[in-house]
């Protein structure tokens, strides 16, 4: 007699297991008269394991904010930093591991109203999907910290005259 056995599978979630990712940058110091360096750019990998060997994991940026630091932002300095996180391609291996690296690319110019050794924290949630209803987050936090730029003048050169007068018989000059 045959016996049947009947083994259904479940989706099993994505799980990160990288440590934490964190990143600096540092913003270059202007060039009077030059063009200002970009400063290097804060990579970083995250790493998952998926035991479900069918799914197809992507991952994405779910969320992203300015969390902390002792830089004043305004709305618009916000709204820029936080559009200069990139991801790569995931990787998907035959043995259930997988990886995605991110880039943190920040052009000097976006950077330059940070002072000395001011800072703004960002930090940045992504997601790994296996598209098949699991997920798992890891937080990418970049820490931006500012450098003096020392004053440029700017205006053309000075000039003025002046004209000495008459002494004054009896006057202190």
């Amino acid at each position: 007699q045959n016996v049947v056995v009947t083994i259904t599978g479940t989706n099993d979630a994505p799980v990160i297991d990288s440590s934490a990712q964190t990143g600096e940058i540092t913003e270059s110091a202007d060039n009077p008269g030059g063009t200002d360096n970009d400063p290097a750019d804060a990579t970083g990998t995250i790493t998952f394991d998926d035991v479900d060997l069918s799914d197809t994991p992507i991952a994405s940026i779910t969320a992203a904010s300015v969390t902390g630091g002792t830089a004043t932002l305004t709305s618009d300095q916000q709204t820029a930093l936080l559009n200069n996180l990139e991801l790569s391609a995931v990787t998907d291996n035959a043995d259930g591991s997988g990886s995605v690296g991110w880039t943190y690319d920040v052009p000097n110019s976006e950077i330059d109203f940070l002072g000395a050794n001011e800072t703004a924290e960002l930090t940045f949630t992504v997601t790994i999907n296996d598209q098949n209803g699991g997920t798992d987050t890891q937080n990418v936090v970049v820490t931006i910290t500012g450098t003096n730029d020392a004053p440029v003048i700017d205006s053309a050169a000075q000039t003025g005259e002046i004209t000495e007068s008459d002494d004054n018989p009896g006057a202190t000059d």
